[in-house]
């Protein structure tokens, strides 16, 4: 490659009457590419974007710790509507909603209905243990990796059977208790679906079941009003094998031989011998809710709506090989099947009899779940963009500029960078503005960290601060050099314009005084080029050696002639310059990113477009410096930025390579 400078006239100066334009030196821009990986902490169940704070208040919990409690989540919520209406859902079946407590670990549960347009929910969580104090735990949504549905019968602990009727009979233990209706529909329930009876003879049944001691729950909705004027029984859950053995939920009516009439009985007999528990009430109103449960052992107790209405202490069992019968059932006093009118839904069986407080609780829960739980706000794995703001100039000296962040998130933390160098400790978000004051050159970004996730996201724009030096003048430089730019280098036919000129060479006189030569400034900053009338013209200092004189540098120069030789001045040797006049001025702003890769990764630019490096090596380079690459996976990113988007009908790449 022949040289384009034709030869550097060497004159010896003094200077006294020649004035300049002032020439300020600004900073290199560089900025930093970070890779984010998507890699939640400890503190975020991995793979999902979204979460919120389930809280289940004291007031709500009744005695405690509950064991292995199943959670009834009932709401709607428009975050939780799939991607396609709006939410943040990524499954159509609402499959990558997921709950957990320690935020590693999901924990069981059933989806038991979902509603991607309304962002309805009806699920079942299993605690594994629901303290009196209250509890908090999490539910997270928006993973699209999920495919699968997750609900398992893990989330049913202890339950013989359990039944939702939710448009279907089957039960969601393990078991496999599934119903055989015999009459009954589906209609609305008091959450999701439940099962109506028609009162003359729907009924379900479902496999025998034995348990020495449990809990039998069930909600019930009398189609018409229900009390002691009624004529009729109505049996709502029954186990019949004999006039000796059955296990019997009934509504007495005036036909029975048992008062009160109106009120529900929780009968047990074996080979004859049995308890009865009656209900305090004798009106059950038409349309009303109402929670039923009885438990048996050593405690044969009936509570209605989480309330002891009848307990004794004596010992019962679920026993006898008999199917069970939801909806109606033979009543050993009238002689025939009663049939109830009304709706059921959540009908269990458990294996352990639950203690009254487990009860209440339940009922807590099932009857109003959004007074039994508050949900937070969705709160994002990573943290809300704000914008930086704040660049601009200063006189050297003076305290510096101020860096801005327009907004801030509690639970976040701030991290200023200078040209990709953390600044100081991180600043906690206020949910306010932010700010760095007294900042000097350079090029700040602000990258913020979420402490729950702790997952980075990196704020929008950049501060470019440019601290101006004192002006450069004629007098002091006391020697100057001509460069001639030899004209028969210029290819074409047409006038270069504001052509980055590079100037390598060695010279003595280029030597720092303490080595024979003419330089005060040990970094070459006493040097300064201008055009052959002596207007000042942007440089870059890219090497410069204070023993020798070697000295590198690029060069902005306005028109580069290509019919005629194009000379300009270097002038140098003037005491008291401590500032570095390199600017990224020198590269027009048609350059939107130049990289020397002289032992970093800045961009000579005004654009900030710098690089981070992977994997590659220092290496001898075609100018000074470059980088070696291994073939295999070294490279070095540049972050995207908007001048780099290719959005000019035209545009040109160059740089230098030696294939090994």
């Amino acid at each position: 490659m022949k040289p384009i400078v034709k030869n550097i006239t060497n004159l010896t100066h003094n200077l006294t009457n020649k004035r300049f334009n002032r020439l300020s030196r600004k900073i290199i821009l560089l900025t930093v590419a970070f890779i984010f990986s998507q890699a939640l902490s400890a503190q975020w169940l991995t793979g999902y974007a979204y979460r919120k704070t389930v809280t289940i208040p004291a007031a709500q919990v009744s005695g405690g710790p509950h064991t292995d409690f199943p959670v009834l989540v009932s709401f709607a919520d428009n975050d939780l509507r799939t991607i396609a209406n709006g939410g943040y859902v990524e499954n159509a079946s609402g499959w990558d909603i997921v709950f957990s407590e320690d935020n590693i670990n999901p924990l069981d549960h059933e989806l038991e209905s979902y509603n991607p347009v309304s962002g309805e929910i009806v699920a079942w969580v299993r605690i594994p243990s629901l303290p009196a104090g209250g509890h908090s735990f999490y539910l997270y949504f928006g993973n699209s990796s999920i495919g699968t549905d997750p609900s398992t019968t893990s989330t049913w602990v202890g339950y013989s059977g359990v039944w939702h009727l939710n448009g279907n009979l089957l039960d969601a233990t393990s078991n496999g208790n599934d119903g055989t209706n015999s009459g009954s529909s589906g209609g609305p329930g008091l959450f999701a679906n439940g099962r109506s009876f028609d009162g003359v003879n729907d009924r379900v049944r479902v496999p025998d079941i034995d348990a020495t001691e449990g809990t039998v729950s069930f909600w019930f909705r009398p189609s018409v009003n229900f009390n002691s004027s009624t004529a009729t029984c109505q049996t709502i859950f029954n186990k019949y094998t004999d006039a000796n053995n059955h296990f019997t939920f009934v509504l007495i009516g005036q036909e029975h031989s048992y008062t009160p009439d109106g009120a529900l009985y929780f009968k047990i007999e074996h080979s004859g011998s049995f308890e009865r528990r009656f209900s305090t009430s004798t009106t059950w109103n038409a349309g009303q809710w109402y929670y039923v449960a009885g438990t048996w052992g050593n405690v044969h107790t009936l509570l209605i709506d989480g309330i002891v209405n009848s307990t004794a202490t004596v010992t019962r069992r679920l026993e006898t090989n008999a199917q069970i019968e939801f909806g109606g059932g033979f009543i050993e006093q009238i002689g025939a099947n009663r049939y109830f009118n009304g709706r059921m839904d959540e009908i269990r069986i458990s294996s352990v009899a639950k203690s009254n407080q487990w009860v209440t609780t339940e009922y807590n829960n099932q009857n109003a779940p959004g007074t039994f739980m508050s949900f937070g706000s969705s709160d994002h794995y990573l943290p809300e963009v704000f914008d930086v703001t704040g660049s601009g100039s200063y006189c050297s000296g003076s305290a510096g500029l101020t860096v801005q962040l327009s907004g801030s998130q509690t639970g976040v933390n701030y991290q200023l960078t200078n040209n990709g160098i953390d600044q100081g400790a991180p600043v906690s978000g206020t949910g306010g503005i932010l700010s760095w004051t007294g900042l000097t050159e350079g090029v700040y970004k602000v990258v913020a960290t979420k402490v729950a996730s702790g997952a980075s996201n990196i704020m929008t724009g950049k501060a470019v601060i440019i601290e101006n030096p004192p002006p450069i003048v004629t007098f002091g430089y006391e020697y100057y050099k001509t460069i001639t730019i030899d004209h028969n280098q210029v290819s074409g036919n047409d006038d270069l314009i504001d052509y980055p000129l590079l100037v390598a060479f060695t010279d003595s006189d280029l030597a720092a005084t303490g080595n024979g030569g003419k330089l005060q400034s040990a970094n070459g900053y006493d040097v300064a080029f201008t055009d052959a009338a002596g207007n000042p013209l942007k440089h870059e200092i890219i090497q410069y050696n204070s023993s020798n004189g070697q000295y590198s540098a690029w060069i902005r120069i306005p028109v580069v002639s290509y019919d005629t030789d194009t000379d300009i001045q270097m002038l140098y040797g003037k005491p008291g310059i401590t500032s570095d006049p390199s600017s990224h001025e020198t590269w027009s702003s048609e350059y939107v990113q130049v990289m020397h890769l002289d032992g970093d990764f800045q961009d000579a630019t005004q654009y900030g477009n710098f690089g981070f490096n992977w994997g590659t090596s220092a290496v001898a380079g075609k100018v000074l410096s470059g980088r070696s690459f291994d073939g295999v996976n070294d490279m070095i990113i540049v972050e995207d930025d908007v001048n780099l988007d290719g959005t000019n009908d035209e545009a040109t790449f160059s740089l230098w390579i030696n294939y090994v």
